[in-house]
């Protein structure tokens, strides 16, 4: 996962904190789950840290949790409506 708009990607430490990184070598896995209720929704998986789900919260802020059924697990990817690269999620 990455931001085109502040050059940085996704990574997760060893104890699964998330932070953006300049660093682009990939070392970051991660799994996109459907959530199997009839919804668009999926849910991102640490593929290192396999106890690990990524959440959200109010005002975008993104963090980890060891709770993956709450509703702030739950993501949509879609394509943006503009002709850009890559898919919003």
């Amino acid at each position: 996962f990455s931001s085109p708009d502040h050059d940085r990607c996704m990574s997760c430490g060893p104890m699964g904190k998330m932070s953006m990184s300049p660093n682009w070598k990939g070392w970051e896995v991660f799994r996109i789950i459907d959530v199997g209720d009839g919804s668009r929704h999926v849910r991102i998986t640490s593929w290192t840290h396999d106890t690990k789900v990524l959440c959200h919260a109010d005002q975008g802020r993104v963090f980890t949790s060891n709770n993956e059924f709450g509703m702030q697990s739950k993501w949509v990817i879609e394509r943006p409506d503009d002709d850009s690269k890559g898919v919003a999620v």
